[in-house]
């Protein structure tokens, strides 16, 4: 299964979803609310995201929808449980054997 990055999935889920609010996001992605957060906030800032509404309620559009890749299902975002990298594990597992 091929993975997708947080704000690509956000992007994906605000090109097949016009005007949905933050906790769609969150709720249809399954992302944290920091990822998706930020994502939109970097998507926002370089104009690839209309943000309308006001304050706490705002509803995202997503400007070009070129951006958007996951029309095939096989294309899904994972989190990694308990948010870490195998191999960083695997580094931090060695580096406590070496400092006992």
């Amino acid at each position: 299964m091929k993975k997708n990055s947080g704000k690509q999935a956000v992007i994906n889920y605000v090109g097949q979803h016009p005007g949905c609010s933050f906790q769609d996001i969150r709720r249809g992605t399954g992302l944290d609310s920091s990822v998706v957060n930020s994502s939109l906030w970097q998507m926002h800032r370089d104009g690839q995201v209309k943000r309308e509404g006001e304050c706490r309620s705002y509803r995202y559009t997503l400007i070009d929808t070129t951006a958007v890749t996951d029309i095939d299902p096989s294309v899904q975002y994972r989190q990694r449980p308990g948010g870490v990298n195998p191999m960083t594990n695997l580094f931090n597992q060695c580096l406590a054997g070496v400092r006992k």
